[in-house]
């Protein structure tokens, strides 16, 4: 929703302006995209502590790649996200 807002602000003020100037990113890992709906009832330790330290990995990562667009640009694009090609 907010790749459509920001695409049809034309007004760089308000609400509209405001979402239009946000800066966006993601942090990824891979480890997230093969968890299963049931990984959401584990309340084991060991599963909690492997979430932390994937958690941290992919923060690194991010920072290793991004620190400098932060504060300053995206480093998500929004508009691949409207991209249904």
């Amino acid at each position: 929703m907010a790749a459509l807002l920001r695409q049809v602000a034309t007004q760089r003020t308000g609400d509209i302006g405001t979402l239009a100037r946000m800066r966006f990113h993601r942090i990824t890992s891979d480890v997230m995209a093969t968890l299963g709906y049931s990984s959401k009832l584990l309340a084991e330790w060991s599963f909690f502590t492997m979430l932390r330290d994937a958690g941290r990995r992919a923060a690194d990562e991010f920072l290793a790649a991004h620190a400098d667009d932060l504060g300053k640009r995206s480093s998500l694009d929004l508009n691949t996200m409207l991209d249904h090609e």
